[in-house]
């Protein structure tokens, strides 16, 4: 292989890279490929060459070692190869010694990997060289080894069985070493091995040097690595970890926990390990449990005194409420509000403790009094579990509100109490009261615009509540500048969010009742920018606001301006689903008047752009609610003409494919409602269909619906039925199910009998009586009344649910409206005409059936 190849394979010009990577790939596979890479690397003095080479083996390597032959096709590794390469791997690492870091560590990687597949036959040379180099513990021995155990699959019963012997070994040498130097590296082997043969002694004398270490520089990075390293052999070995290791173990936590102030991510990280340690031990083990009930009262108070707890409103105090918003996360707390909430749970009787922390809270100093709120925040959760709390959230506002406070302090109580409303708000009876609270609290402190924030997620959560409908209004008309001022202030993504969504909790609250501050605050707001927004937690966010405000507002030329701006973004992107179902939405819930359709007229040039049958059915339903749309707008009969040719038509030609020509019919008997005319030309289609096997449900329908196009030709025009073959045709009139299809069928056989040959009349009598006479007998026809939107309940666009005009125009099919009886008495005297008497063919039971009919009189059904 030409060597300037794997030059190229790291080189930052792409197309060079990509055509180098290709051709490593087609050789990937070519026996001998892997040894090869390796032989360049020994022999090549060019550096960038040999790192090329020996990442590219490493990769090979990870992926084919394991790789199993099969007859068609050998391993791309031999076993004599395998061989060859073990030996070269250790001699590299070991013997000759490779000088440069980085390619050491490929050749580490290489050996770990290697030892993982191969564990369990045994690596013999390798662990004759790891108990020799666990003797002297230098630095490149401790990095391999530590690979190879966090490799190693330590939960396999042979892997236990086969490593435990090479493994006591190893420890009994690197624990000597352990008594002598501090290395962090060491400590991690000698955790990761405690993981298979566990030794009580040893981590003993870790948690005693523990707290010694804390007190040097960088003292907590071991101490982390401890922590962590003890809860893995714990969670593995639980049986040694009596009270003799126990003890010491969560004195140290305990320790940490109330003595620790983090000044750097290393000590907070430190501190989060202790607080996960305490809650572990706190749930999986019994006897720590125990330890802990007299502790419980102490670590309450540690906990609450932790200095951590006013780490994140660095920024909120230096005035800059952005950046705290930027910088801060939810959870930034939450390992804290964790290990309280696992102490709640299992002692609460420490609960008393809190309440008087509670009573005296004027005299808390912050952080305390922040993190007494967030304990309180707690007792919701206590309260689902079935615990009586002696406290309501009537009396923790009675409290804070005997508060005398100013500044800085003031501003974290407040938003506290913000966010104690919403953790209470399950046990909250009174929502006006509740109301008055946020909204003093947002008056109170109306510049600052994290209290601002914290006011809308609280007014949010109550609108998830049955609150009433007249305070679901005053919110609406009270938040929404501050809503749409948070989105163009605010660029985090999680915050537009909860803002967006904020806007859609309002809208779909206060459907039925208009507002203007929203349509206002709407027209001024930042979401022209919102739009061109990629984050698609954002653009999820858009979309459901975007649905509620098309239900509540279907009249506003600003809302469907804003929509189709927004769509004519998301529908030009590959992955569109979501995008063609909100426009769907749009269109069958808009008005359509015209200042709002030429907002939605640009959009059609994305309708045939489906990717795949799911995306064409979404389009054949936007071309119906755009056709319909356009037909009852008015004046647009050119547009409708345009529409139906171009776009429509095209969408519903038959194919062949039962579940799809069956949705082009469902399109087609649409069309058909504008005008007939429109699907003339496919009548010798809708009869080839009729030619069909009835083999399934699909087949049923298809032939169903081609008959009712079949039947509405012929009602418009007689020209029509010199195509039928009426026996044909009258025969599979029985697989006709619908009751509206019925009453069409009858009036499509009562007009073309008249042609209809005397014999095939004479043979089809019994058939021509059932399709004919129940519907003639039964008939009347009454305006069937529009159907009005409900507000009850806000369909989802996803339902993809047709328009009530698409609805109506079904409901009031004009082929619905004819006079069957009339149709009746017109056909017998066509037939007379042509010297056939059409009630002789009959029974005289028959006979007096029709003479009833005709004479007007209602027959009675058995």
């Amino acid at each position: 292989m030409d060597e300037q190849i794997l030059i190229f394979a790291l080189s930052s010009d792409n197309p060079k890279r990509i055509q180098a990577e290709n051709y490593i790939t087609s050789l990937a596979e070519s026996p001998g490929f892997l040894s090869q890479l390796f032989s360049i690397y020994e022999n090549s003095s060019d550096s960038k060459i040999k790192l090329s080479a020996l990442l590219i083996a490493k990769n090979l390597l990870i992926k084919q070692w394991n790789t199993l032959p099969r007859p068609s096709k050998p391993s791309p590794i031999t076993d004599e190869e395998k061989e060859q390469i073990k030996i070269f791997l250790l001699n590299k690492y070991f013997n000759n010694i490779e000088p440069d870091p980085k390619l050491r560590e490929f050749l580490r990687i290489c050996i770990a990997h290697i030892n993982k597949f191969v564990f369990l036959q045994g690596w013999k040379a390798l662990n004759e060289i790891l108990i020799e180099k666990s003797r002297s513990s230098d630095e490149d021995f401790l990095k391999l080894i530590n690979l190879i155990l966090k490799l190693q699959d330590k939960t396999h019963t042979s892997a236990k069985n086969q490593l435990k012997a090479l493994y006591s070994t190893l420890f009994n040498n690197l624990k000597i070493h352990w008594q002598t130097q501090s290395s962090i590296l060491l400590d991690k082997v000698l955790l990761k091995i405690m993981i298979l043969t566990p030794n009580t002694e040893l981590i003993i004398s870790m948690l005693q040097k523990s707290k010694i270490l804390l007190y040097e520089p960088n003292g907590e990075i071991p101490v982390k690595v401890l922590l962590k390293g003890l809860l893995l052999v714990c969670g593995n070995n639980p049986e040694i970890f009596s009270s003799d290791l126990l003890i010491p173990y969560l004195d140290l936590c305990c320790f940490l926990i109330a003595n620790l102030n983090p000044t750097n991510t290393q000590q907070t990280d430190l501190l989060k390990k202790a607080c996960s340690s305490i809650r572990y031990l706190i749930e999986n083990n019994s006897l720590s449990k125990e330890i802990l009930k007299e502790k419980s009262e102490f670590l309450l108070n540690s906990i609450l005194d932790q200095s951590a707890w006013k780490e994140k409103w660095e920024f909120w105090i230096g005035n800059d409420p952005i950046a705290f918003l930027e910088n801060s996360d939810e959870n930034d707390e939450e390992y804290l509000i964790k290990v309280l909430s696992t102490l709640l749970e299992t002692y609460p009787e420490i609960l008393g403790k809190a309440l008087e922390l509670v009573r005296n809270l004027i005299f808390l100093p912050f952080p305390k009094n922040h993190a007494v709120c967030t304990l309180l925040g707690l007792i919701p959760k206590m309260m689902n579990l079935g615990y009586n709390s002696p406290i309501t959230f009537e009396n923790i506002i009675g409290i804070f509100s005997a508060i005398a406070i100013n500044g800085f302090d003031k501003l974290i109580i407040l938003r506290d109490i913000l966010w104690l409303s919403r953790k209470w708000i399950k046990y909250i009876m009174d929502y006006n009261n509740l109301y008055l609270l946020v909204s003093n609290i947002r008056k109170s402190c109306e510049n600052d615009l994290i209290i601002v924030y914290e006011y809308c997620l609280t007014l949010k959560e109550m609108l998830y509540k049955n609150i009433s409908s007249d305070l679901s209004l005053t919110i609406l008309q009270q938040s929404c500048a501050d809503v749409f001022n948070i989105i163009k202030t605010i660029t985090i993504p999680q915050i537009i969010w909860h803002m967006i969504s904020f806007v859609t909790a309002l809208v779909d609250k206060s459907t039925g009742q208009k507002s203007p501050e929203l349509i206002s605050a709407f027209q001024v707001s930042g979401l022209a920018e919102l739009i061109y927004e990629e984050n698609e937690m954002i653009v999820l966010a858009l979309s459901d606001m975007f649905e509620g405000l098309i239900y509540a507002y279907p009249d506003q030329k600003i809302i469907v301006e804003i929509v189709s701006q927004f769509l004519n973004i998301r529908l030009s992107k590959p992955d569109n689903s979501s995008a063609l179902a909100l426009w769907h939405f749009l269109i069958a819930n808009m008005e359509g008047k015209q200042e709002n359709i030429q907002y939605i007229k640009e959009l059609m040039k994305y309708l045939g752009n489906f990717h795949n049958e799911e995306d064409k059915e979404y389009s054949q339903k936007i071309a119906q609610e755009h056709m319909f749309l356009y037909w009852q707008a008015g004046n647009m009969e050119k547009e409708t003409d345009e529409l139906i040719k171009n776009w429509c038509l095209p969408l519903c030609s038959l194919t062949g494919n039962l579940e799809e020509d069956l949705l082009a019919f469902d399109f087609l008997e649409k069309i058909a409602l504008i005008h007939i005319s429109y699907i003339e030309n496919g009548l010798s289609s809708y009869i080839s269909y009729l030619h069909i096997e009835n083999s399934d449900t699909f087949s049923a329908l298809c032939i169903e619906k081609a008959l009712l196009l079949i039947n509405k030709c012929c009602i418009s025009s007689l020209n029509f039925t010199q195509h039928l073959d009426y026996d044909f045709w009258i025969e599979k009139m029985s697989l006709i199910s619908n009751p509206v299809h019925k009453i069409i069928n009858c009036a499509a056989l009562l007009t073309v009998l008249p042609f209809i040959p005397i014999n095939t009349i004479q043979k089809y009598s019994s058939f021509i009586y059932s399709y004919t006479i129940p519907y003639i007998e039964n008939y009347f026809y009454s305006e069937q009344p529009l159907i009005q939107n409900s507000r009850n309940k806000k369909p989802r666009s996803s339902q993809f649910i047709q328009s009530k005009r698409i609805d109506n125009s079904i409901a009031n099919d004009p082929y619905l409206k004819i006079n069957l009886l009339e149709m009746f008495k017109f056909m017998i005297e066509r037939l007379a005409g042509r010297g056939i008497n059409f009630l002789s063919l009959y029974s005289q039971n028959e006979q007096e059936v029709f003479n009833r009919i005709l004479n007007g009189v209602k027959i009675q059904s058995n």
